[in-house]
């Protein structure tokens, strides 16, 4: 198997672990474990096979060590369940400070110049501040759920609601770059025909 393959599946097993042990105890300090073991298996086994971990994948491991450790150690539940808040936090500081630092913004990074797509600087500018306001937002919904509902109902958040938030964001965020991404999706299209 491909080792960039193998790591994108290990990459699932922190989730995957984290669901099956909730389930079956019904408490987060199992379940904090066994994500923090399965997550730095997975950034073990990507070093030893060679892959590169981007920089959220590093934050997301040293978040979760921490306060899964603090978790732990103090036997307190809500302590993992400001990870989604920190890690979104942290990356849409990055965001904002992008917009003012450096010659682009994270957005047009990741659109422009890794996916290759023509799109103005004023759509992306917007994207941009979307993203920052979607990762603030979603990091309150998460504190508030966290704080207002049980245990149960935080679980089914995060696993299935932050699904369903997500894929109606970026939904409207692919409808606002259509244009863009319809001229990127016929460049493709073309290349691939040439081949």
């Amino acid at each position: 198997m491909n080792p960039q393959n193998l790591v994108k599946i290990l990459e699932l097993a922190p989730i995957a672990g984290f669901l099956i042990s909730y389930y079956y105890e019904r408490d987060l300090i199992l379940p904090t474990i066994i994500m923090m073991a399965f997550y730095t298996l997975f950034v073990l086994t990507a070093t030893a096979l060679k892959v590169k971990l981007n920089r959220m994948q590093i934050i997301t491991w040293v978040v979760i060590l921490i306060l899964g450790a603090a978790t732990v150690v103090f036997r307190n539940e809500q302590i993992i369940k400001w990870k989604t808040t920190i890690v979104n936090s942290i990356v849409a500081i990055a965001f904002l400070i992008s917009a003012f630092i450096g010659q682009k913004t994270l957005t047009e990074r990741l659109l422009v110049d890794l996916a290759g797509m023509k799109v103005p600087q004023k759509m992306l500018r917007r994207v941009n501040y979307a993203m920052v306001c979607y990762l603030l937002g979603v990091s309150a919904l998460n504190l508030f759920i966290a704080y207002r509902l049980d245990t149960d109902s935080w679980v089914q958040f995060k696993m299935f609601g932050m699904l369903i938030v997500n894929a109606v964001f970026f939904g409207c965020c692919i409808y606002y770059l259509r244009e863009p991404v319809k001229e990127l999706m016929n460049r493709l299209e073309n290349e691939k025909k040439r081949n």
